[in-house]
């Protein structure tokens, strides 16, 4: 029940949808001044959330410093790759995978290996949504990684976690079974890390986190500090995501 009501706030919590809500009401609402009031409430919340500088000043007071592959000078056994959706399949091209953003969890990591950096990969994640089609995303990614001659001997895959939380509980139990207690090095979007790096710490599992999938910006456009775009709307979605998940977590004691 609890998956699925924070899927349910998930959806609400989302400003595209509180534009489409007040562009709704008004075109059905008969009242002139009602009309008007939604009108000029769509169209503030449109500026106000659709203003690039803003988000990318909310991005940067978020997302944690990162971790320079430069500054890893002893080599982690496993990096612990936390899936978000960035991956998926299509029965009408059954061979090949898919991704969506949020990919650069999985860049990063391959980097890592290939530098030598970690010597095994566990990919942690499973169908977090509430679509009826078990789309097992970390399965997908293990056969492109094998597909690109990864050795089967350095990835592991738990397939099950739901939520962030699971994602930690699920790789102790991965780590417990193997008797290992050293460090990890935990490798999620800048904007998640804060929230997976408390449920890693919750279950008592040693770590260095490492921050990929950056969405701040070094520069912006002119532009960008003034029209607003549908675009940097939808981006809201994961800020208040991550706002609202860190509160629930705190409440459910996950953290």
């Amino acid at each position: 029940m609890f998956h699925f009501l924070s899927k349910i706030l998930s959806f609400v919590i989302a400003p595209y949808h509180w534009i489409l809500l007040c562009v709704l009401l008004a075109f059905f609402i008969k009242n002139p001044k009602a009309k008007r009031k939604l009108g000029f409430l769509a169209i503030l919340l449109y500026m106000i959330f659709g203003n690039r500088a803003l988000i990318n000043s909310m991005y940067s007071l978020m997302e944690p410093a990162p971790l320079f592959q430069q500054n890893i000078i002893t080599p982690y056994e496993y990096g612990v790759v936390l899936g978000g959706g960035f991956a998926y399949s299509n029965a009408n091209f059954p061979d090949r995978v898919f991704f969506r953003d949020h990919i650069n969890r999985l860049t990063e990591a391959m980097e890592l290996y290939h530098t030598g950096k970690i010597r095994k990969i566990i990919l942690s994640g499973g169908v977090g949504g509430l679509s009826r089609f078990k789309d097992l995303e970390t399965v997908h990614i293990k056969s492109f990684l094998l597909e690109n001659n990864w050795p089967d001997s350095v990835i592991l895959v738990e397939s099950t976690s739901r939520n962030t939380m699971e994602n930690a509980k699920n790789t102790k139990a991965i780590l417990d079974a193997k008797n290992y207690n050293n460090k990890i090095l935990l490798i999620t979007s800048a904007l998640h890390m804060p929230r997976a790096a408390a449920c890693f710490k919750k279950q008592g599992i040693p770590f260095d986190a490492y921050p990929a999938d950056y969405q701040q910006k070094d520069k912006l456009e002119l532009l960008q500090f003034i029209l607003p775009g549908m675009d940097v709307v939808g981006e809201w979605h994961a800020v208040f995501h991550e706002w609202i998940g860190t509160m629930v977590y705190r409440w459910k004691k996950y953290i």
